[in-house]
C-alpha cells in the first residue's frame, strides 16, 4: 500500500503530525508498536481513578500554549481548562497562592524581592553566556538567597524534570521567555486520554489508519508504488519514537554515521497517584513544593474535572527528580514529603493509589534531557523527527512536543507544494503575541 505519510509511533506527537497531515488532505498511516495508544500521554482507570501513563493531566500554558493552539486550529476546544491561579508555593510549612507571577514577590523578603526583580531583567538582557555554563551556576553568582535558589530549583524539577545545575543558561533563557510568552498552566478535562481519543476520532474521520500492535523493523523512503505487500510505501517518514530509537531501525551503515545521536541523557522521574476524600489543594494550578526532600509539585486535576476520580474523591498526583539509584528510599522520601506538606490531613483522607518510576529510554519522563534535544534531523531526506528527544529550545514537555510536529509540518507543507495556509505561520504567531500583551497587563 501507498501512503503520503508513516508515522511511526502512536504516542502524543505521532497523532498530532497525523491530524494535521489529514487536515491538509495527505493519506497517513500510524503505527504504534504497544496495544493501546497515547503512550506517555493517556490515562488508564484503576478503581475509578484516571491514572496518567506519564504526563499529569497538566498543560504547561493551558490553551494559549502551542499544544492548545494546535488543538483549536483542528477544531478540538475546550480540551484543557486555564488554571485558576499562577500557582501555589509550599514553603517552610506555608502554603501560599500565587494568583499572578508578580505575588511571588510576597513570599520574599525586600533584599530577596530586589534580588528577583533583577534577576528577572538580567535573564531579558540580550547579552548571551558561553553554552557550557549551568544555570545553577549563573544563579549563585547573582544571588546568595537559599529562598530564590530554592524557587528556582523548585521551578525547574517539577516543569523541566532536571535540576537547575544541570539545564544551560540559555536553555533556562529562552523557558523564561516561553513561559511569559505562552501564558499560565492549564488542567486537560478528562484527562490526557481526552485528547488521544479526539485525535484518533480526527485522524480516522478523514481516512486515516492507525494500526496498533505493529512494530516497525525497517524504514523504507521511496516515491513510488512498491509491489511487495509486506512493505509500505510513503514520501515521509516521521518518527515519534525517539531519535535511539529510530536509528535502530535503519541499515547499518545508517547506525555507523549516526551512532553519536543516540547518546542523549533521558530524563527521570518518580510520580506518585494518591486519592483524598477532601480538596487538599483549593485551585486547578500546580502546587510548587520547595525545600522538601524530594517532592517539586503536586495537582489536583480533579479540580477542573470530578469525573478524574470516583464521586466524592479527588485525584491527586505527585512529581519528582531522581536523584539516586535507590527507588525504595526516593520513594520514602517522597512519602515523607507528602506527610510534610498535608501533615495530619494526608492520614486522615488520603490513600497511595500508585507510584511510578520513568528512568529507561523505554519509558522515561522525556526521551532527551531538556537543553540535550536533538536540534536538527537526522539528515535523510523525508525522515522527520516529533516528540520528546526534539524539543525546541525553551519548549517544554508536552509544549516541546507540539512545537516540534509545528516545526516537522512547516517542512513537509513547504517541500510538498502545498499553500503554507497552516497555524504555525497564522494562528500560533498572533495569538501568542496577543497572549503575552494580556499577561503583561494582567501583571
Amino acid at each position: 500500500p501507498k501512503f503520503d505519510a508513516v508515522i511511526i509511533g502512536g504516542g502524543l506527537g505521532g497523532l498530532l503530525t497525523a491530524a494535521h497531515l489529514t487536515k491538509v488532505g495527505m493519506h497517513v498511516l500510524v503505527a504504534e508498536k504497544l496495544a493501546v495508544l497515547g503512550g506517555r500521554f493517556s490515562n488508564k482507570n484503576y478503581q475509578g481513578y484516571a491514572l496518567s501513563t506519564g504526563a499529569l493531566h497538566y498543560v504547561p500554558h493551558g490553551p494559549t500554549g502551542i499544544l492548545g493552539q494546535s488543538l483549536a486550529y483542528l477544531g478540538l476546544e475546550d480540551l484543557i481548562e486555564q488554571s485558576q491561579v499562577f500557582a501555589s508555593i509550599f514553603q517552610l510549612g506555608k502554603h501560599n497562592l500565587i494568583e499572578r507571577p508578580i505575588d511571588l514577590l510576597k513570599i520574599l523578603s525586600l533584599h530577596e524581592r530586589l534580588e528577583l526583580i533583577t534577576l528577572m531583567l538580567r535573564l531579558k538582557a540580550s547579552r548571551r553566556l558561553p553554552q557550557n555554563i549551568s544555570f545553577g551556576s549563573w544563579l549563585r553568582s547573582q544571588s546568595n538567597s537559599h529562598n530564590i535558589f530554592g524557587l528556582w530549583n523548585t521551578f525547574s524539577e517539577f516543569a523541566l524534570s532536571i535540576t537547575v545545575d544541570d539545564i544551560g543558561y540559555e536553555e533556562m533563557r529562552a523557558v523564561v521567555k516561553s513561559v511569559a510568552n505562552l501564558g499560565d498552566p492549564g488542567i486537560i478535562r478528562g484527562g490526557c486520554d481526552n485528547i488521544i481519543r479526539n485525535l484518533v476520532n480526527l485522524i480516522e474521520s478523514r481516512g486515516g489508519k492507525i494500526h496498533c500492535s505493529t512494530e516497525a523493523t525497517g524504514i523504507t523512503l521511496i516515491n513510488r508504488p512498491q509491489k511487495k505487500d509486506s512493505q509500505v510505501a510513503a514520501d515521509y517518514v516521521i518518527s515519534d519514537i525517539g531519535p535511539a530509537q529510530t536509528i535502530r531501525l535503519l541499515p547499518n551503515t545508517y547506525q555507523e554515521r549516526l551512532a553519536s545521536l543516540n547518546r542523549a541523557p533521558v530524563a527521570s522521574g518518580l510520580k506518585i497517584h494518591f486519592s483524598s476524600d477532601k480538596s487538599l489543594i483549593p485551585h486547578n494550578g500546580i502546587m510548587f513544593c520547595a525545600n522538601t526532600k524530594r517532592i517539586s509539585g503536586v495537582v489536583q486535576p480533579t479540580n477542573a474535572d470530578p469525573h478524574l476520580a470516583p464521586p466524592g474523591k479527588h485525584l491527586l498526583i505527585s512529581f519528582q527528580v531522581l536523584k539516586s539509584d535507590d527507588l525504595v528510599m526516593e520513594r520514602h522520601l517522597a512519602l515523607e514529603d507528602l506527610h510534610y506538606i498535608f501533615g495530619e490531613e494526608f492520614e486522615k483522607h488520603c490513600k497511595v493509589l500508585s507510584s511510578s518510576i520513568f528512568r529507561s529510554d523505554k519509558w522515561p519522563v522525556n526521551r532527551a534531557k531538556q537543553g540535550s534535544d536533538l536540534r536538527r534531523s537526522l539528515g535523510i531526506e523525508r525522515l522527520w523527527l516529533v516528540g520528546d528527544a526534539v524539543k525546541p529550545i525553551g519548549y517544554m514537555m508536552v509544549e516541546g512536543v507540539a512545537k516540534s510536529v509545528d516545526d516537522v509540518l512547516g517542512h513537509i507543507i513547504s517541500t510538498s507544494g502545498m499553500q503554507p495556509d497552516h497555524y504555525r505561520t497564522k494562528y500560533i504567531a498572533g495569538t501568542s503575541a496577543l497572549s503575552y500583551v494580556r499577561r503583561i497587563l494582567k501583571m
